[in-house]
């Protein structure tokens, strides 16, 4: 109820919800709001204005210019303003209304911003926000796909309860194929696995290099390896071995550094 009060009913909306938990480890809200405001007298608004279209600038900003012909403003809400766009005829002269009057282009606005699609992104992160002031820090959650969180996965798909339903039969040998979405799901999951074993592997490479690459700058920096007349460096410098006892850069360890 904290999340559905914050997000949607102290903005306005009327909220309907039935929280669902079968014990089934999928325990789930179905929610209902309302797109449509309310008017000071408690009678629905309009979801939707009608308005002029403007004429605006590279960065979506009304032009302001009093001069222009076809400027208008709202006499009774004066920050209600712009230069009218004409409606044009195939020759290029403003179309003329049945009454003698001009027309200008219109454009549907949503009086309250909520039936937006970019709010499916500003919900996910509410319901974040809510979930992890409660979470653990080891629990938290992220509304964010893995691409966006910089995240080697490949993301599951939604099953459903239909298909959980399809698979529950098939493992029970009543039906003999299986929801292909929880078959997909497996397959997902096994690639998973063996992508965070790549990363796994690459890490210790990365983390060999790392150290291989220390020993040598320690190396190159100890005073008399080398001198610039050569009066220090050996015959058999750079062709009997490699830095270090065991050609690792790694002296005394007696084998390369274990990778996979």
């Amino acid at each position: 109820t904290e999340y559905i009060q914050k997000t949607f009913v102290n903005k306005g909306m009327c909220a309907d919800w039935s929280i669902h938990d079968k014990g089934d480890g999928n325990p789930h809200v179905h929610l209902l709001v309302t797109m449509r405001p309310f008017n000071p007298d408690h009678s629905w608004g309009n979801k939707e204005i009608k308005d002029w279209e403007f004429v605006r600038d590279e960065n979506g900003n009304i032009v302001v210019d009093e001069s222009h012909p076809d400027w208008w403003q709202d006499k009774k809400n004066p920050d209600r303003h712009g230069i009218r766009i004409p409606v044009l005829d195939e020759n290029g002269n403003q179309k003329v209304g049945a009454r003698n009057r001009k027309q200008w282009k219109r454009v549907l606005t949503d009086a309250t911003g909520w039936n937006s699609p970019k709010n499916c992104e500003l919900w996910r992160s509410e319901w974040a926000n809510v979930c992890n002031s409660h979470l653990k820090t080891e629990n938290h959650i992220d509304h964010r796909s893995y691409a966006r969180q910089g995240k080697l996965e490949i993301p599951t798909i939604h099953e459903g309860a239909d298909a959980r339903k399809i698979d529950e039969k098939f493992q029970n040998g009543q039906t003999q194929s299986a929801s292909w979405k929880v078959v997909e799901n497996q397959i997902i999951k096994r690639q998973n696995a063996l992508l965070d074993k790549i990363q796994i592997s690459f890490g210790k490479v990365s983390g060999a290099l790392t150290q291989w690459k220390e020993r040598l700058d320690d190396i190159r920096r100890k005073p008399g390896s080398h001198s610039h007349d050569g009066d220090n460096d050996k015959p058999d410098r750079g062709t009997a071995e490699f830095y270090g006892s065991d050609g690792t850069g790694i002296a005394g360890t007696g084998s390369t550094a274990p990778v996979f």
